[in-house]
């Protein structure tokens, strides 16, 4: 087994699609389906004892002949000591099947080339359904699959996606029973999962984003909150796992696209790991594990190392504090050279809410204005606008104004500590904000490294702890 890098992995001339994590006997297993250079789909594996080390093993299951000519996601589930892959393939004949594979160490698998179940009349009888999830209900000691399906044909039904759902009493002889769910809220309910936290269960599944529903009964009941999806729009087709502590780790992958503003294409690379939990008014919230400074494990003092302007004269820097009355004006100030990859840690605390604070990152000059351009001319915007309760990201261009690439609504109360964590690693951008909401998203125009400026305007504000994270 080879060391890999996590944050923001995929192999080498491949691509990283749905997760299928799991977590037994210590070890956090990452199965994964790979989208490889001949365009064909097989299940890989990397795995790790500390959310930290991950390690890169073979690849588990690989298309076949005639049940599983084409490979899709699925779900592990481990009983005594045995792991049970379950799948959807394309059999030769072009119809799904749903498929299984056993493994006695979670690393090499055998297909049993059994087809589980045949689908029945609750059932569209012309699509592909896939995506199995199994787990264990200790209301009914019976073990239950859900999956991605379709009810039967209606005309004018522009939602027919369904979470299909089969019993088991034994994890050999399925049974396949009404679909668990038909809200007609989603094309399809794609890579669904049922997980407990607490005294609730979660129901997981991706439709343009992420989404979690929840309910104090895992068969039924399941209630969006005001927040469906904590992970923004880029954060596609997560699934979760519980370790020994009790966390519930959602891994997700950022897909690729041809600009920053273009159609995503399917697979990509996989994101920071986030932590997913409730708050009190049971709303979905996530934050990037703990783990993630681990990925970024020097510490930098950017004052001391990097030369910086204060254009404005309006910044008070006090170690790693900085403070900004800015109450009727902007203030800038700006590295005029800096990183290209790393982690931006602070704790915002705003004096009233008639403002702006932008973070401009991977800006450069602007070769078409020769000796009048500035080093902050071209390169990104990342805008909190307190007034509106938005976050924005957009392109930067110093003469003209852009569209926004994001956005979201935010969160933030005067006189308040708020978290804010930015993690830029390559053309990949990812933001935590107050450890309750994240955001991933890919900026292919400006990758290269160039300077960071912070502009506040129209108000007073402090950064505390404000500190650079490098790898």
């Amino acid at each position: 087994m080879n060391k890999i890098d996590i944050l923001n992995f995929k192999e080498n001339n491949t691509y990283f699609g749905d997760p299928m994590p799991l977590y037994y006997d210590g070890v956090y297993h990452l199965y994964y389906l790979k989208l490889n250079e001949d365009s064909s789909l097989s299940w890989a594996h990397i795995k790790s004892t500390d959310m930290i080390n991950f390690f890169l093993c073979d690849d588990v299951i690989e298309k076949g002949d005639e049940l599983d000519v084409a490979l899709f996601t699925g779900s592990v589930f481990v009983k005594d000591n045995v792991f049970h892959a379950y799948y959807a393939g394309m059999g030769i004949d072009g119809k799904p099947n749903m498929l299984e594979s056993i493994s006695y160490d979670g690393d090499i698998f055998t297909k049993t080339n059994k087809v589980l179940f045949k689908r029945n009349k609750y059932y569209r009888a012309d699509d592909t359904w896939r995506d199995p999830y199994v787990f264990y209900n200790k209301i009914d000691n019976l073990y239950h699959m859900i999956f991605c399906a379709k009810a039967p044909y209606v005309d004018g039904d522009l939602h027919p996606g369904v979470i299909g759902h089969a019993i088991s009493t034994d994890l050999n002889s399925w049974k396949l029973k009404k679909p668990l769910t038909s809200p007609h809220i989603a094309t399809t309910m794609e890579c669904p999962q049922i997980i407990d936290y607490k005294d609730k269960y979660l129901l997981i599944y991706y439709f343009h984003n992420t989404r979690i529903r929840v309910s104090n009964n895992p068969l039924k009941g399941y209630k969006r909150y005001s927040t469906e999806s904590p992970n923004s729009f880029d954060f596609m087709a997560a699934k979760a796992l519980k370790d020994d502590k009790n966390r519930i780790i959602l891994f997700g992958w950022i897909p690729r696209k041809n600009n920053d503003s273009s159609e995503r294409i399917w697979g990509g690379n996989l994101a920071i790991p986030r932590e997913l939990f409730l708050d009190n008014k049971n709303n979905p919230r996530s934050k990037f594990v703990d783990e993630v400074y681990s990925y970024y494990p020097n510490k930098i003092n950017v004052f001391k190392d990097f030369n910086y302007i204060d254009v404005s004269n309006n910044y008070k820097i006090d170690g790693n504090k900085i403070s900004v009355n800015s109450k009727n004006e902007g203030s800038i100030l700006s590295f005029n050279y800096f990183l290209d990859n790393y982690l931006l840690k602070t704790n915002i605390n705003i004096k009233n809410k008639n403002g702006l604070l932008i973070f401009y990152i991977r800006t450069n000059r602007d070769n078409f204005r020769g000796e009048f351009s500035q080093i902050n001319d071209l390169g990104y915007q990342i805008i909190l606008d307190f007034s509106e309760e938005r976050l924005f990201i957009r392109e930067h261009y110093h003469w003209d104004q852009r569209p926004n690439l994001l956005d979201h609504k935010i969160n933030i109360k005067t006189k308040k500590d708020y978290s804010f964590l930015m993690s830029l690693n390559n053309d990949i951008l990812e933001i935590e904000l107050n450890k309750e909401e994240t955001i991933s998203f890919r900026l292919l125009k400006h990758v290269s490294s160039g300077s960071l400026s912070i502009e506040v305007d129209d108000i007073s504000l402090s950064m505390n702890e404000f500190t650079i994270f490098t790898r």
